[in-house]
């Protein structure tokens, strides 16, 4: 069993923004297994060094990576890939000694800060072994992977690190090592009844996948960034009613209410706004859970010939200044309708309305979890949850908030109406 949240989101702001529509979009939700996130010790030529036979020999480099200060109690494993490895042996015609036992090179990694010497270090993140087959062709690598403290993973996340390598072979030749790959899982350091946190991170108008986004859980330490795909994963995440924080570089920082349900999984879409847009336009942004599949986001507000509009998958773009940017039809959403400046560089000032229609008519509302929060000039100011509506939850009409713009862009009077009512998808209120 999986439960799933759902928010909708309202971005109020000032400015002219041109809406752009996008056309609408498929594609169930992806899970995502294994490690939170991956990076790399990238060495280069700085770890490329000669060697004599039972001899010990340490070559050092800088590593220099962006920090993560944000990601902390981690566990990781490191992994020295066959591929990463150039081992070169030489002949010494000049001495001659038995071989009784296959090529061997013991290749062990030690870390420091950048101004520590790494060779003294008691930071040791392990041991690989290059072994070589009977005719002296072929190396592998062992052991797979070396399990890290979360000291020393913690320490590679810091960013510049000075790196040692002890190297020790049964035979004369020289290696050159590329990359120490570094993978990292999320830990948590919460007691009581924990659960596992999933979902995906995008940009709120293109629907493209946001990676580097930092998804943090209220009161815990528990918190994760979404890869290339804005996949993210926290294991051991506080169950309970807990408050979900998605920040990005260049976005409006958004927080949603999340009901994690202890030893289960509970998998969340996150829609972020562009900084740059808030600032200058209205946007409501819808996203759901898995069921229902289709909830549309609707709006009503004053047209410049004194009537209203209403904007919705079949009208997506009604008058000039308002516009369904993203339109979702199999679960998760997100949603995103936008409210700009008109030709006259002014808000068409009025009463606005916001409601969302299930169109799927079943499962009812009563699964979805939805969320409606609203933000002022790049602010969030207020939020409304499907569970606090009142009336008749098979309905499919949820009425959610109701308020005024100004031809300036302030918002004022904002009335939270929070009740289910009878009708369908042309229903204007």
């Amino acid at each position: 069993m999986h439960t799933y949240t759902s928010v909708v989101t309202i971005v109020l702001g000032f400015g002219l923004l041109t809406c752009a529509c996008q056309p609408a979009t498929g594609g169930g939700r992806r899970s995502t297994t294994g490690p939170t996130f991956r990076t790399s010790l990238a060495f280069g030529d700085q770890l490329d060094t000669g060697f004599v036979r039972n001899t010990q020999t340490t070559v050092t480099a800088r590593v220099v990576r962006e920090p993560s200060s944000t990601v902390r109690n981690v566990v990781g494993m490191a992994v020295l890939d066959k591929t990463s490895l150039r081992v070169t042996k030489t002949v010494n015609p000049g001495r001659v000694v038995a071989q009784a036992l296959p090529d061997r090179l013991d290749l062990t990694f030690l870390i420091a800060g950048p101004d520590d010497d790494p060779c003294a270090s008691s930071d040791v993140i392990g041991t690989f072994t290059a072994l070589y087959n009977a005719a002296g062709t072929d190396f592998t690598v062992t052991p797979a992977s070396l399990d890290l403290t979360s000291s020393i993973a913690e320490l590679i996340l810091d960013g510049s690190l000075s790196v040692c390598v002890r190297v020790n072979a049964n035979f004369d030749g020289s290696v050159r090592i590329n990359a120490l790959s570094v993978s990292f899982r999320q830990v948590s350091t919460t007691s009581g009844p924990t659960g596992t946190l999933t979902g995906t991170v995008v940009d709120a108008q293109s629907g493209s996948a946001l990676s580097g986004a930092t998804i943090a859980v209220s009161g815990s330490s528990a918190s994760a960034v979404s890869d290339s795909n804005g996949m993210f994963r926290i294991e051991a995440a506080p169950a309970g009613d807990r408050t979900v924080t998605a920040s990005a570089t260049g976005y409006v920082p958004t927080s949603t209410p999340v009901t994690i349900v202890a030893n289960d999984t509970t998998e969340i879409s996150v829609g972020l706004l562009q900084s740059s847009a808030s600032g200058d336009s209205v946007q409501a942004i819808l996203t759901w859970g898995e069921a229902p599949a289709d909830l549309d986001l609707h709006l009503s507000g004053p047209d410049s010939a004194g009537g209203r509009f209403h904007a919705f998958y079949r009208a997506r773009q009604p008058v000039a200044y308002v516009c369904l940017d993203l339109d979702d039809t199999s679960s998760f959403g997100p949603e995103t309708m936008t409210i700009a400046r008109a030709a006259t560089g002014q808000f068409v000032a009025g009463d606005y309305h916001v409601w969302v229609h299930n169109f799927s008519q079943t499962p009812e509302f009563d699964v979805s979890g939805a969320v409606l929060t609203l933000f002022a000039a790049g602010r969030q100011i207020a939020q409304f949850q499907v569970d606090s509506a009142t009336g008749d939850r098979s309905l499919d009409i949820w009425r959610v908030v109701e308020f005024n713009l100004s031809a300036d862009g302030s918002v004022s009077g904002v009335r939270a109406v929070q009740s289910f009512a009878a009708g369908n998808a042309d229903s204007v209120f």
